[in-house]
């Protein structure tokens, strides 16, 4: 029966779930495997997105076969993934005592515990695993994770910065060796692009240290350097083009791309929702990629991509990791994550104008990648679909004040934002400013950080629970005003709140891509009467926003009369085409003239 398990994982693996079903109704029949068919439903049913049916054939399963470490670690990340932190906690934990090696299950809890505000416990988790595996394998995770969700105080966010970079500096002594089997669930170094810093270097160090320790992630497809396809081969990887920020980002450009005749592989996760519907629908092939590295390699290989599109690098492991090898002609990382990957093998990354510096030495020291700045930012979006049904959001909490509405995740709420936080509730009396909430203890570290600063004013600062789409836009349209955070601004939500005509104050100070993205936005729609590029400015714009509602009216109706830019820009798409094409020329492997459909140049 053993076989008929792995078959059903293979189905799972490939994202025929239809056939996984299949294979789960017979395991059904035998009472000696109904345990494994009920786990195989659960994990079909997280696949698609049905979690509460997940949670319950999982949960049936462990507690059938309380011994098996996967069963806790993917209730683990069902439970997590439904916002039950605790409860996934416990099941990791309970995995994690029946195996302290087992790194999967380790890095499961460790990664929930720092997400759950514990820090230090999930420092003593991989401090464990280190001690069975060497002491290379775990070092660029310990360094990264000097740096915390959420810290406590702006002399926290200062020492944790300084102990980060000093333990990324002493990677380049470290010349141990990794498994690189093990790769894929180490921690990337996530948080760096949320410190507002140039982080170009550390990122660079890290990336060596990995090449260094793992000669294999120098992997390189067969097909470089030859010319054998007859249509241009573009490949879009992440694990994150489902109903995601990411997702959003390229889903318009996916699709604009298949339109034009070019080959379109999507390279994303087993996850199957709307967006990953879309996509496989708009996209020449769609492979869900394996979670073991050298699976996702070969899959991507045999392929024989003319360029290879990350849509971002650094929120997941696999993609990190898959980005060291030269997979396609031609490799390029976009702005899902917006840092520098310090890699070698990533030729350009993907910017544009307005989300950059207009010193172009500055800005290019940023990246290790050469540094592309098209005319408009790196997307082709959808209008967003929005109900205008009146449902008042805000109504238990506001009490008719001014609604300061900042709907950003809480790690990137800096603790030089703070202050100004502060002072535009000293200057409006009757304003409020809301948060969206988060997890475990962020909320709380918040708000120590704003009682340190003004305990009276810190009372009307208050947190709604996350919401669905539909509800979360009628929350940014009732909002009197947006406020962006300031190193890390908006991407989708800033394009959202601009979409149903809600003034958003965004920063403009910072040369780094990571907090110029909505000013990019007010720059493609020609609306700049929300742009600070002075923290003073920024609490003048948005007090003056929140209290003359006269003012802002005209700036909502200028926002609403525009914002139709923000949306199909099909300049985006030819500008893409044409760069691609000139890249391609320069490179040898490509003299021999290509097979280009008529429509190559028009979207």
């Amino acid at each position: 029966m053993q076989t008929a398990v792995d078959h059903a994982f293979d189905c799972i693996e490939k994202s025929d779930l239809r056939g996984a079903k299949a294979i789960c109704r017979f395991l059904a029949k035998s009472q000696e495997t109904v345990v494994d068919s009920r786990f195989l439903l659960g994990v079909i049913a997280y696949k698609e997105n049905r979690l509460k049916e997940a949670i319950e054939s999982l949960t049936f399963a462990t507690e059938a076969r309380p011994l098996v470490i996967e069963y806790h670690k993917i209730l683990g990340d069902v439970l997590r993934a439904d916002g039950k932190i605790e409860k996934a906690i416990s099941f990791y934990r309970q995995g994690f005592s029946l195996n302290h090696e087992n790194i999967p299950i380790g890095m499961s809890l460790a990664r929930a515990l720092r997400l759950n505000g514990k820090e230090g416990e999930a420092l003593k988790v991989v401090s464990e695993m280190s001690r069975q595996h060497g002491g290379s394998t775990f070092s660029a995770t310990l360094a990264s994770w000097h740096l915390l969700y959420v810290p406590t105080s702006s002399k926290k966010m200062i020492d944790m910065r300084r102990d980060y970079e000093q333990a990324v500096r002493e990677l380049e002594t470290n010349n141990g060796l990794i498994d690189e089997n093990l790769l894929v669930y180490l921690a990337t170094n996530f948080l760096a692009a949320y410190q507002g810093a140039n982080d170009r270097r550390f990122q660079a160090l890290i990336a060596n240290f990995y090449l260094r320790s793992c000669p294999g992630l120098r992997y390189q497809s067969s097909h470089i350097g030859e010319n054998s396809n007859q249509k241009l081969r573009i490949g879009f990887a992440s694990e994150n083009l489902r109903n995601h920020t990411v997702g959003y980002l390229y889903q318009g450009l996916i699709s604009q791309f298949h339109k034009l005749g070019w080959e379109v592989y999507v390279y994303g996760s087993g996850q199957i929702d709307e967006l990953t519907n879309y996509l496989r629908a708009n996209c020449f092939r769609f492979h869900a990629l394996p979670t073991n590295l050298p699976e996702a390699r070969e899959l991507i290989s045999a392929d024989r991509l003319d360029i290879l599109y990350y849509a971002e690098i650094g929120m997941n492991s696999l993609t990190y990791f898959l980005a060291f090898s030269r997979l396609a002609q031609l490799q390029c990382v976009g702005w899902g994550h917006p840092v520098t990957t310090g890699i070698p093998s990533i030729d350009l990354f993907i910017s544009s104008k307005h989300l950059e510096t207009d010193d172009i030495v500055a800005a290019e020291n940023h990246y290790t990648e050469r540094l592309i700045r098209l005319n408009l930012p790196p997307t082709f979006l959808y209008p967003f679909q929005y109900d205008e049904a009146k449902i008042d959001c805000f109504k238990s909490i506001s009490e008719d004040m001014t609604i300061y509405f900042c709907p950003q995740t809480m790690y990137k709420i800096h603790p030089d934002f703070d202050p100004l936080i502060i002072e535009i509730l000293r200057r409006d009396p009757r304003g409020i400013v809301i948060f969206i909430d988060g997890q475990g203890n962020w909320k709380g570290a918040l708000q120590k950080r704003w009682r340190s600063i003004d305990a009276n004013a810190s009372k009307r600062i208050k947190f709604v629970k996350r919401a669905d789409k539909k509800l979360f836009l009628s929350m940014l349209a009732q909002a009197d005003v947006i406020l962006d955070t300031i190193y890390f601004s908006g991407g989708i939500t800033s394009a959202e709140a601009l979409s149903v005509g809600t003034p958003v104050i965004t920063y403009a100070g910072t040369n780094l891509m990571a907090g110029r993205v909505t000013y990019g936005y007010y720059q493609q729609i020609g609306v700049l009467d929300c742009i600070a590029t002075s923290f003073s400015a920024y609490v003048e714009l948005a007090v003056k926003m929140g209290i003359n509602k006269v003012w802002r009216n005209i700036v909502s109706d200028k926002i609403r009369r525009r914002q139709h830019l923000l949306f199909e820009r099909s300049e985006v798409v030819e500008e893409l085409a044409e760069l691609f094409l000139a890249q391609l020329e320069s490179l040898d492997a490509t003299k021999r003239k290509r097979s280009i459909p008529p429509t190559q140049n028009k979207v």
